[in-house]
């Protein structure tokens, strides 16, 4: 009897090892793998479950999602780009949308832009997780797709359109390496306290994009660039704020010398004023417009 009876306990602490086992193998198994994203500006979301709800701010990456059928889809965008998202919902100007009618959606996940940056800070202090796109390289741009693609269950749509811009990408280069203005140098002052863009920067890129030389890629990143020392760049080309390019201006030879030789002049560019930033849809009008202008204007003689 006593020999029955610990058969049966050794039995019974056997069937609760079991479903001991069970219960913490299933637990484990249920626990929700995680999606980690870290965005243009290094803020880091943490995803245990995938966005259904977007509400897009950034209209490339409107323009993607919309190519790729997204559904449950917002935007917020300007009158002349309503119509590249007609499946969309549409909230009205990027530039008028507040908080509030963004948390009217309801949304899981809000996409923004690099002109977003104030609105994007105080949704986040609201608790909407957002996500910043605003790519510093050509590179950056190209792996965009595929982390897109995963948040929206998208990942073969955006392997095409990864492949496609590269595609495009090498095609432009080797046309314009053939255009009248290859190999011109230019001189991209960013913004008006004359920071002029190095090598590693977007306005780089375009540059190496049109087959034209940056003046001064021999240095990294954004750089300031001293009045006295313009002239030493020998830019060919000279891209800038309107604000400063008088000041510019005036340290460049004047178009005709006393003994009446022409000396040789950069080209003087302004930057375009209120173009929103560099993305997918517009890459190549960037690209055209900085192509049409790397020829130097033809000097004024008296």
């Amino acid at each position: 009897m006593l020999m029955l009876k610990r058969i049966f306990l050794t039995f019974l602490a056997i069937i609760f090892a079991i479903i001991s086992f069970a219960v913490v193998a299933v637990q484990y198994q249920r626990q929700p793998e995680v999606l980690v994203v870290t965005d243009d500006i290094g803020h880091e979301l943490q995803f245990f479950e995938l966005p259904k709800r977007l509400v897009v701010l950034e209209p490339g990456v409107g323009y993607l999602l919309e190519q790729w059928r997204r559904q449950h889809l917002a935007v917020a965008t300007s009158d002349e780009l309503v119509a590249l998202f007609p499946r969309a919902e549409n909230l009205g100007s990027a530039s008028d949308i507040t908080v509030l009618q963004i948390a009217a959606t309801r949304p899981d996940l809000v996409i923004a832009g690099a002109r977003d940056r104030e609105l994007a800070k105080k949704l986040r202090q609201s608790g909407f997780p957002v996500l910043m796109v605003a790519p510093n390289r050509l590179e950056r741009l190209l792996a965009w797709p595929e982390t897109l693609g995963t948040l929206v269950s998208a990942s073969r749509y955006a392997k095409q359109s990864a492949q496609q811009l590269e595609k495009q990408l090498a095609e432009y280069k080797q046309a314009s390496a053939e255009s009248p203005g290859a190999g011109q140098r230019v001189l991209w002052f960013a913004d008006e306290q004359f920071t002029a863009a190095g090598a590693n920067t977007l306005e780089a890129d375009l540059i190496e994009l049109v087959s034209a030389a940056n003046a001064i890629g021999g240095k990294n990143g954004y750089t300031t660039v001293e009045l006295k020392d313009i002239l030493a760049t020998t830019a060919t080309v000279i891209i800038a704020p309107e604000t400063i390019m008088p000041t510019i201006e005036s340290q460049l030879p004047q178009p005709v010398s006393l003994d009446g030789e022409v000396p040789e002049r950069p080209s003087l560019v302004l930057l375009p004023v209120g173009e929103k930033p560099i993305s997918w849809d517009n890459i190549f009008t960037y690209a055209d417009w900085l192509q049409d202008n790397l020829l130097p204007s033809e000097p004024v003689a008296e």
